[in-house]
């Protein structure tokens, strides 16, 4: 079986300052809403800080050892896992290339 990491989900990260419980082993801070696409990540993040500014929000995806990680850095990973065919044109990954 191959231990490579796989793209799990789409995410979106907030980081307030505060540090929780359960969250990705990367994130010291913050808060990160995961979903089947980023716009349920966005809008459950938006229930919950409405006042946020949504050029604060990083969205991404979550791996399954736990990681958040950019949409750059989690289209390498598509790649890498064969979750994706390598895309020249385009370098990051968005949820519809996944499902």
């Amino acid at each position: 079986m191959d231990n490579k990491p796989r793209i799990l989900c789409a995410a979106s990260w907030y980081d307030d300052g505060h540090k929780r419980p359960c969250q990705p082993k990367n994130i010291e801070s913050g808060i990160v809403f995961a979903g089947y696409r980023h716009d349920m990540c966005l809008t459950n993040l938006l229930e919950c800080y409405p006042l946020v500014n949504k050029h604060s929000v990083v969205n991404g995806f979550l791996t399954t050892d736990n990681m958040f990680v950019t949409r750059k850095e989690a289209a390498v990973i598509a790649v890498e896992s064969g979750q994706i065919s390598q895309n020249p044109d385009r370098l990051l990954l968005i949820s519809e290339d996944l499902y």
